[in-house]
């Protein structure tokens, strides 16, 4: 699903994931009203408020990625977050391991070093679906809900510095 606001990308994220594995992805604005309805599991309130909304701690916007594996739990697909202080469970082979046993990673990643844009690539401010790595050919495969197409590619080292700036945090379901 391509994000339509510019704080939405983990709700898209989401939506994706729920319609990989159920075969009926939420539409963008149901997405948005369940996590405008649903507590946060890190802040008081809701999962998502709009960008500006008085509510934020700050201006970001989006949602915390631990509020993905609630959103995911609502249509009933169990996930779990894990990052690099777990790093048997997280890492190039992991992802790997994830995907090739048919389980779907969310990954928070810096979106300047994804997109190659001018933005800040220090921290970061993005989450997306990974949906392969082909080491063979230098590839990881992302639904970036950024992105203007499905299947977007980017190398792995591209992948990794951006992902690094996250702890090589992840949301991974199974």
């Amino acid at each position: 699903m391509q994000q339509s606001l510019e704080d939405t990308c983990g709700l898209a994220s989401v939506a994706d994931v729920v319609g990989e594995v159920t075969g009926n992805a939420p539409t963008e604005k149901q997405i948005i009203k369940l996590a405008q309805s649903t507590p946060s599991v890190i802040r008081d309130g809701p999962i998502y408020l709009p960008t500006g909304d008085p509510g934020h701690e700050t201006e970001a916007g989006g949602i915390d990625m631990a509020d993905t594996v609630v959103l995911l739990e609502h249509y009933g697909i169990k996930s779990r977050m894990i990052y690099d202080t777990q790093p048997d469970q997280t890492g190039l082979s992991a992802l790997e391991q994830y995907l090739g046993s048919g389980r779907k990673v969310i990954a928070w990643v810096n979106g300047g070093t994804i997109l190659n844009s001018d933005d800040q690539r220090t921290s970061p401010d993005h989450l997306l679906v990974v949906t392969g790595v082909d080491t063979n050919n230098d590839t990881v495969h992302l639904n970036d809900p950024y992105a203007d197409h499905a299947n977007t590619k980017v190398s792995i080292k591209r992948f990794m510095t951006a992902w690094k700036t996250g702890q090589k945090s992840i949301v991974v379901t199974g």
